[in-house]
């Protein structure tokens, strides 16, 4: 049985769950490799029986004697395990290991799922970054970007030439995001992502209660619940993700629109510095921080509005699971996000980073609600038209059909 490796360095949030998929997936038709960062959530999913894993301590590139060793750990899987072919995810591992499967003499495939986020935007940087990726290209089969931009990025601006870039969209499956919750659970967790009710409101089950107390406070819940208007956003809290923009746009909003809560889903490097902000911006109690969600579907079907404040963005997995949950999406203008969210069909863009703007097409969905449902559902068709899981894996598997 042919083989692929799958080298994954540190990466969060939609890299790993991609990464998942595709192991799952090609686990049937090939026997797969996972070399991943030591620590990674990838090495403890629930992956097929048949997978073999390696950790690589990617802590050790801070030292000339760490990279060594790793380069040569790399090389000596590599050897050992003889994989037809290399695919590489993540800034860091792609930067070296494509060298080493070049001297192993295995051909390489690197997905690129973001912009580089350079230490210094400065010229000699870039520059250095575009000279360093216009020789390891020669080192690349192919470059599989997960949306138009970053392909039109890495001609442009790295030099990379054309006929080594496929445009390979994210895609999921939209079926689990469909809004088909009980009314009074959904109450239950709208309370809950509001901050209303600290702690876990949607597990308070009242068995004890007699049947009419239940059917009571369930009609007060919902009625409580359904007195507000609940925006969200699901993000990694780090500067990228414009977290800030969003917290400024809340604040123009909150003296005309009492009606308006905001939930952050997600945790990150920048959630201490976003809680003091939203507390300065006089936002306690308008916005809540409910950290880390497994029931990412739940949470979804609990909006009123979804909210995508990148800064920077290939392509948001989180805007494909929102409008597969027929959600009115804003978001910003950059990166792959406006090939998902098309202005005035499947929801509505703004500048990135410019918190005015957001709060006027956040003000419009406000008033004009049926606009919302009518962006929402065109929004889920759109899912299923252009980024289905299954388009995704048919497309990356002919590549690996190509190389193998």
């Amino acid at each position: 049985m042919k083989s692929i490796c799958y080298l994954v360095g540190p990466c969060a949030g939609g890299i790993k769950e991609h990464v998942s998929r595709l192991i799952n997936y090609f686990s049937r038709s090939y026997r797969i490799i996972l070399v991943a960062s030591r620590g990674s959530d990838l090495l403890h999913y629930s992956l097929p029986g048949n997978i073999t894993t390696y950790a690589l301590d990617f802590n050790e590139f801070s030292t000339r004697i760490g990279r060594g060793y790793s380069f040569i750990r790399f090389a000596m899987i590599l050897t050992r395990e003889r994989p037809g072919l290399v695919h590489v995810h993540g800034y860091r591992a792609s930067c070296w290991g494509r060298a080493v499967a070049r001297l192993a003499g295995v051909p390489v495939i690197a997905t690129v799922h973001g912009f580089p986020q350079y230490p210094s935007h400065s010229f000699p940087w870039s520059s250095m970054a575009r000279r360093a990726e216009m020789i390891q290209q020669h080192w690349t089969c192919r470059y599989v970007c997960v949306s138009r931009a970053l392909a039109d990025f890495m001609g442009e601006k790295m030099g990379v030439s054309k006929n080594r870039l496929k445009v390979v969209y994210n895609g999921i499956d939209p079926s689990p995001f469909q809004a088909n919750m009980e009314p009074v659970r959904r109450a239950r967790k709208r309370l809950y992502l509001s901050g209303v009710v600290p702690g876990g409101y949607e597990n308070v089950s009242g068995a004890k209660l007699k049947e009419k107390e239940r059917v009571e406070r369930g009609e007060r819940e919902v009625k409580e619940a359904e007195s507000f208007v609940l925006a969200g956003t699901i993000a990694r809290l780090a500067p990228q993700k414009g977290i800030e923009v969003l917290l400024r746009a809340v604040a123009r909003l909150a003296p005309v629109h009492p009606e308006l809560r905001v939930v952050i889903v997600g945790e990150g490097p920048q959630r201490g510095l976003l809680e003091r902000r939203a507390a300065k911006l006089g936002l306690s109690g308008r916005v809540n921080f409910a950290g880390y969600q497994p029931d990412l579907a739940g949470v979804l079907k609990s909006l009123d509005l979804f909210v995508l404040p990148s800064i920077s963005e290939g392509l948001s997995i989180t805007a494909l699971e929102a409008l597969s949950a027929s959600l009115p999406v804003v978001a910003s203008r950059t990166g792959g996000i406006p090939e998902v969210v098309r202005e005035g069909e499947s929801g509505i863009l703004f500048t990135p980073g410019d918190d005015l703007d957001l709060a006027k097409k956040i003000k419009y969905l406000l008033y004009r609600p049926d606009v919302g449902r009518a962006l929402g559902r065109e929004g889920r068709k759109r899912v299923y038209r252009y980024f289905s899981l299954e388009r995704m894996l048919s497309k990356t598997g002919a590549i690996y059909q190509e190389l193998l």
